[in-house]
């Protein structure tokens, strides 16, 4: 198992370090394509410490990614405005000691953030609020809890497993520790409880009638009273369930 991790991590890197290699060609051509064009010298150190402010958005981006995504609010909005104005700050920054080590004549901090600023200072900031709509979307995609089909009710018996249409049941019966689901064509036995299974039940299609029943609305032909509070659902084939005065609650609406 460690192994494993150890040559995805590899294989993360060697990804990034080709990412940056591609991007550094890239950035050296484009600025020696342009040299060629507009007959200028062409500074390959030059071109690789101007070139680092594309770069910085890896770093940015794999530190500021959870900052990002959980911003809310007013935030959403100023977030990458302060994110941009970083790193234009930091490629300045960068520039500046960079410069001030290796070059005769160095960069000085002020012209270079205000060129840089003019530049693409809005460029990046553009890119950043789109990256945080991206990710937010992403969120919101991940947290959004995916519906479960009520239309079928899965059934294991023995060594396969019954699709019935949940439309099809009439009723479920309690039989500890099993419910009985009841169709015109069988009853099948769950391992469940009625309580674990109306989850399961399209909502407002089955209600709770009794400790020991649940019932399918679609299948009651009438309702009768026993004269003492609970009543009597009949359904197709003179099938009859006792229903509970404790659930009235549930089927009132029918009792009229």
């Amino acid at each position: 198992m460690r192994a494993i991790e150890l040559n995805f991590r590899r294989s993360k890197y060697l990804r990034l370090l080709i990412a940056v290699s591609i991007a550094l060609i890239l950035i050296t051509g484009k600025d020696l394509l342009h040299a060629v064009v507009k007959n200028h010298a062409f500074y390959l150190s030059e071109s690789l410490l101007f070139g680092s402010y594309w770069l910085l958005y890896i770093p940015i981006f794999f530190y500021g990614k959870s900052l990002l995504s959980k911003a809310n609010g007013r935030l959403q909005l100023i977030l990458p405005v302060l994110i941009g104005l970083m790193h234009v700050l930091i490629f300045a920054g960068l520039v500046t000691i960079v410069s001030n080590l290796f070059y005769a004549y160095p960069f000085r901090f002020i012209p270079v953030f205000v060129k840089t600023i003019s530049g693409y200072g809005f460029s990046s900031m553009a890119i950043y609020a789109a990256a945080l709509y991206v990710l937010k979307y992403q969120s919101s995609v991940k947290e959004k809890p995916r519906l479960a089909d009520k239309t079928i009710l899965k059934v294991k018996q023995q060594n396969s497993t019954l699709h019935i249409k949940t439309a099809d049941i009439m009723f479920l019966k309690s039989k500890t520790p099993y419910v009985g689901i009841h169709t015109a064509t069988g009853t099948f036995l769950k391992q469940s409880s009625l309580k674990s299974m109306m989850t399961q039940l399209p909502d407002g299609q089955f209600i709770r009638i009794h400790k020991s029943y649940v019932v399918n609305k679609g299948f009651i032909q009438s309702v009768n009273s026993r004269k003492n509070g609970d009543f009597d659902m009949v359904l197709p084939n003179n099938q009859t369930i006792r229903a509970s005065r404790t659930y009235r609650k549930n089927f009132e609406s029918l009792l009229h």
